[in-house]
């Protein structure tokens, strides 16, 4: 009897060592794809976003081209992993979803990437990357050139007398405190002109603690009222609501990010990877620009 007994009790240890073991090994298995978030800002949908980068990935890889991108961070990025991208309209759904274990990393503007890492102890940077020269400006419906050369006017002439990079070292920082907010002015019966905020940028484009919008781009906006002598009025959305808020004509200004420069010299089907404004949408010249995207995940 003792000795069936004790022939169980190996039994059940050896069944419970073997679907640990198994679970040990299916919790520990590779990946094949990565689960990476990004901010739904550029101007294309998330489907065409995911085949640009498959195709970047493969022209990168191929034995032709091995040698030539050896060095680029982009290249041992997208050699670590195949990638499944998800859009989001929010940083905070991002974020969360991180946090959550929905998502294995997110991909963020140089700055953003930073400020968010210079205030969250439960983030590691993984990988900074460098793909492109992107940057911010203004969006416009394709109607209101005469605005949009008006900005482009205000930005060279800011640019011109220190006044970008006065705002830009003021506000694009990671101290430990973010700068006093930068109202716009009030001109007494001026034009009104209805700016789209979204607070998914910081340290650009962002809300106070007491939910009025603040950062790099309410500075500007200011500067650029000032000068216009035309009062603005921020109008709060998401990332995906920008271009309808425009096309509806509940805003006449969004903020946008554009691609600036390719550092990929690739075949034309990249051309789409590189996208940046959605038909009915005109930009200006960018007024912030970076050259690297910070990869998250969170801490083992």
């Amino acid at each position: 009897m003792t000795n069936k007994r004790n022939l169980i009790i190996i039994a059940a240890a050896i069944v419970a060592i073997a679907f640990a073991f198994m679970s040990y090994n299916t919790g520990n298995k590779k990946k094949d794809f990565l689960d990476s978030g990004v901010l739904g800002y550029l101007g294309m949908t998330e489907e065409e976003f995911q085949e640009g980068f498959n195709e970047l990935r493969e022209f990168m890889l191929s034995p032709d081209n091995q040698a030539k991108f050896e060095k680029e961070s982009l290249r041992s990025y997208a050699k670590e992993h195949r990638r499944n991208f998800h859009f989001y309209n929010s940083l905070m759904a991002l974020m969360m979803d991180l946090k959550a274990g929905k998502l294995d990393e997110i991909i963020l503007p140089e700055s953003v990437g930073l400020y968010l890492l210079s205030r969250n102890s439960f983030y590691r940077d993984v990988q900074s990357i460098e793909v492109l020269e992107s940057g911010i400006c203004f969006g416009f419906r394709e109607d209101n050139e005469e605005l949009r050369q008006n900005f482009d006017k205000i930005i060279n002439d800011m640019e011109a007398d220190g006044t970008l990079e006065k705002l830009r070292n003021t506000y694009v920082s990671i101290s430990a405190r973010d700068p006093a907010p930068k109202r716009p002015h009030n001109f007494e019966a001026a034009d009104t002109l209805k700016v789209v905020v979204t607070g998914d940028m910081p340290p650009i484009d962002m809300f106070a603690g007491d939910g009025k919008p603040t950062g790099y781009n309410t500075a500007i906006l200011a500067e650029i009222g000032k000068r216009l002598e035309k009062n603005i009025v921020f109008v709060n959305t998401d990332a995906g609501g920008r271009a309808a808020a425009l096309s509806s004509g509940r805003a006449d200004v969004v903020f946008w990010y554009r691609v600036t420069q390719s550092k990929i010299e690739g075949p034309d089907p990249l051309d789409e990877f590189f996208k940046d404004a959605p038909n009915g949408v005109i930009l200006s010249r960018p007024y912030y620009s970076w050259g690297r995207e910070i990869v998250i995940r969170m801490k083992d």
